[in-house]
């Protein structure tokens, strides 16, 4: 495993407030993909897909649709 996922593996596992968890999702939204009706984020990291899930969820009390590809690649 590489230092990047071990730094985003233990980055997501991190307990944090609200005031940082909106933050932290701010900053993961600033470089995803902005659609007409939809948001894409997208990673290799499950934790970070994850972590993300649930920073939506908690934030806003929404749930997300989550889409795997694999073998994505660029």
């Amino acid at each position: 495993m590489s230092f990047t996922s071990n730094v985003k593996n233990e980055v997501s596992r991190l307990e944090t407030v609200k005031f940082e968890n909106i933050s932290e999702l701010s900053a993961i939204l600033r470089n995803s993909e902005i659609l007409d009706d939809r948001i894409n984020v997208i990673t290799e990291n499950a934790s970070v897909a994850r972590r993300v899930y649930n920073l939506i969820k908690g934030i806003y009390g929404i749930t997300c649709r989550i889409t795997v590809r694999k073998g994505y690649n660029y």
